[in-house]
């Protein structure tokens, strides 16, 4: 990764959790993205 800024990544086990963790992350952090990998 390139730029300026921390970057956070986070791996769930199921969709559920990662709805909950970015649900949660929303109130503290500018841009959320969840994304699945292939």
């Amino acid at each position: 990764m390139t730029g300026s800024g921390p970057t956070v990544f986070g791996l769930c086990r199921s969709e559920k959790k990662a709805d909950r963790l970015v649900n949660s992350m929303r109130g503290f952090c500018k841009e959320v993205y969840k994304v699945r990998i292939l």
